[in-house]
Protein backbone atom coordinates (compact mmCIF):
# COMPACT_ATOMS: atom_id res chain seq x y z
CA UNK A 1 0.00 0.00 0.00
CA UNK A 2 1.33 3.26 -1.07
CA UNK A 3 2.11 5.71 1.77
CA UNK A 4 0.07 8.40 2.64
CA UNK A 5 3.02 11.18 1.98
CA UNK A 6 4.14 11.70 -1.76
CA UNK A 7 8.29 12.41 -1.83
CA UNK A 8 8.75 15.46 -3.81
CA UNK A 9 11.19 15.73 -6.73
CA UNK A 10 14.79 16.30 -4.85
CA UNK A 11 15.90 18.11 -7.53
CA UNK A 12 12.69 20.47 -8.07
CA UNK A 13 13.15 21.02 -4.46
CA UNK A 14 17.07 21.84 -5.01
CA UNK A 15 16.55 24.50 -8.20
CA UNK A 16 13.80 26.08 -6.35
CA UNK A 17 16.16 26.15 -3.14
CA UNK A 18 19.02 27.59 -5.57
CA UNK A 19 16.38 30.10 -7.15
CA UNK A 20 15.69 31.75 -3.92
CA UNK A 21 19.46 31.76 -3.09
CA UNK A 22 20.24 33.45 -6.13
CA UNK A 23 17.03 36.19 -5.79
CA UNK A 24 18.53 37.25 -2.36
CA UNK A 25 22.24 37.02 -2.62
CA UNK A 26 22.50 38.88 -6.25
CA UNK A 27 20.79 42.05 -5.45
CA UNK A 28 22.49 42.09 -1.72
CA UNK A 29 25.75 41.59 -3.31
CA UNK A 30 24.79 44.23 -6.08
CA UNK A 31 23.70 46.72 -3.54
CA UNK A 32 27.36 46.13 -1.12
CA UNK A 33 29.19 46.65 -4.32
CA UNK A 34 27.45 49.84 -5.03
CA UNK A 35 27.88 50.58 -1.49
CA UNK A 36 31.66 50.21 -1.63
CA UNK A 37 32.28 52.20 -4.60
CA UNK A 38 29.90 55.14 -3.43
CA UNK A 39 32.23 55.21 -0.42
CA UNK A 40 35.63 55.04 -2.55
CA UNK A 41 33.95 57.70 -4.91
CA UNK A 42 33.92 60.10 -1.45
CA UNK A 43 36.68 59.77 -0.25
CA UNK A 44 38.27 60.42 -3.30
CA UNK A 45 36.28 63.38 -4.00
CA UNK A 46 37.32 64.70 0.04
CA UNK A 47 41.25 64.22 -0.72
CA UNK A 48 40.93 66.36 -3.89
CA UNK A 49 39.62 69.14 -1.87
CA UNK A 50 42.04 69.36 1.02
CA UNK A 51 43.36 72.35 2.11
CA UNK A 52 46.86 72.41 0.75
CA UNK A 53 45.02 71.94 -3.22
CA UNK A 54 43.16 75.30 -2.09
CA UNK A 55 45.67 77.26 -1.71
CA UNK A 56 46.84 79.98 -4.07
CA UNK A 57 50.60 81.26 -5.38
CA UNK A 58 52.12 84.15 -3.81
CA UNK A 59 51.51 86.15 -7.43
CA UNK A 60 47.82 85.51 -7.36
CA UNK A 61 46.73 87.72 -4.14
CA UNK A 62 44.91 90.93 -5.55
CA UNK A 63 46.84 94.45 -5.41
CA UNK A 64 45.14 96.58 -3.01
CA UNK A 65 46.73 99.65 -2.21
CA UNK A 66 46.60 101.87 1.32
CA UNK A 67 44.84 103.52 0.50
CA UNK A 68 42.02 101.12 -0.67
CA UNK A 69 42.11 100.10 2.55
CA UNK A 70 41.49 103.47 4.41
CA UNK A 71 38.77 103.70 2.20
CA UNK A 72 37.40 100.64 2.69
CA UNK A 73 37.63 100.80 6.65
CA UNK A 74 36.46 104.79 6.71
CA UNK A 75 40.15 105.79 7.74
CA UNK A 76 40.04 103.35 10.00
CA UNK A 77 36.94 104.84 11.89
CA UNK A 78 36.14 103.46 15.55
CA UNK A 79 32.85 102.40 14.14
CA UNK A 80 34.57 100.04 11.59
CA UNK A 81 36.75 98.83 14.93
CA UNK A 82 36.34 94.94 15.46
CA UNK A 83 38.53 94.00 18.32
CA UNK A 84 42.15 95.01 19.36
CA UNK A 85 44.76 92.93 20.97
CA UNK A 86 48.27 93.97 22.30
CA UNK A 87 49.71 93.71 18.61
CA UNK A 88 46.97 94.33 16.43
CA UNK A 89 43.30 96.08 15.83
CA UNK A 90 40.97 94.70 13.30
CA UNK A 91 38.65 96.76 11.56
CA UNK A 92 35.33 95.67 9.23
CA UNK A 93 35.67 97.19 5.41
CA UNK A 94 34.03 97.29 2.38
CA UNK A 95 36.05 97.18 -0.89
CA UNK A 96 34.79 99.32 -3.69
CA UNK A 97 35.70 97.43 -6.31
CA UNK A 98 33.22 94.60 -6.13
CA UNK A 99 31.66 95.31 -2.33
CA UNK A 100 33.57 92.29 -0.94
CA UNK A 101 33.27 92.92 3.18
CA UNK A 102 36.52 92.35 4.58
CA UNK A 103 38.49 92.53 7.94
CA UNK A 104 41.73 94.65 8.10
CA UNK A 105 44.35 93.71 10.26
CA UNK A 106 46.53 96.56 11.26
CA UNK A 107 49.70 95.90 13.30
CA UNK A 108 50.98 98.25 16.15
CA UNK A 109 54.74 98.04 14.86
CA UNK A 110 56.31 100.20 18.00
CA UNK A 111 55.42 97.26 20.33
CA UNK A 112 57.87 95.11 20.37
CA UNK A 113 57.71 91.66 19.01
CA UNK A 114 54.84 92.34 17.00
CA UNK A 115 56.32 91.65 13.68
CA UNK A 116 57.92 87.97 15.26
CA UNK A 117 53.78 87.78 16.83
CA UNK A 118 52.78 88.47 12.97
CA UNK A 119 54.70 86.19 11.32
CA UNK A 120 53.91 83.07 14.36
CA UNK A 121 50.41 83.82 13.28
CA UNK A 122 50.74 83.70 9.62
CA UNK A 123 52.34 80.30 10.25
CA UNK A 124 49.77 78.99 12.13
CA UNK A 125 46.88 79.82 9.60
CA UNK A 126 48.91 78.60 6.63
CA UNK A 127 48.36 74.60 7.99
CA UNK A 128 44.77 75.29 10.21
CA UNK A 129 41.48 75.35 8.06
CA UNK A 130 38.54 76.08 9.93
CA UNK A 131 34.95 77.76 9.09
CA UNK A 132 35.60 80.22 11.65
CA UNK A 133 38.44 81.75 10.55
CA UNK A 134 38.54 83.98 7.68
CA UNK A 135 40.97 83.18 4.49
CA UNK A 136 43.75 85.49 3.73
CA UNK A 137 42.78 87.72 1.12
CA UNK A 138 45.35 89.97 0.55
CA UNK A 139 48.38 91.96 2.19
CA UNK A 140 49.31 95.31 2.56
CA UNK A 141 52.97 97.02 3.78
CA UNK A 142 53.27 100.63 4.52
CA UNK A 143 56.39 101.47 6.67
CA UNK A 144 56.32 104.83 7.39
CA UNK A 145 59.51 106.80 9.69
CA UNK A 146 58.58 107.58 12.65
CA UNK A 147 59.14 111.21 13.49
Amino acid sequence: MPSARTSKNPKKTRTKNSNTILIIVLPSSFAAISLLLLLVYWILRRLKRSPDSESRPVNFFPKISYQELLKATYCLSSQNLIGSGSFESVYKGTLGSDGTVVAVKVLNLRRSGAARNFLAECEALKSVRHYNLAKVYTCCSLLTQAT
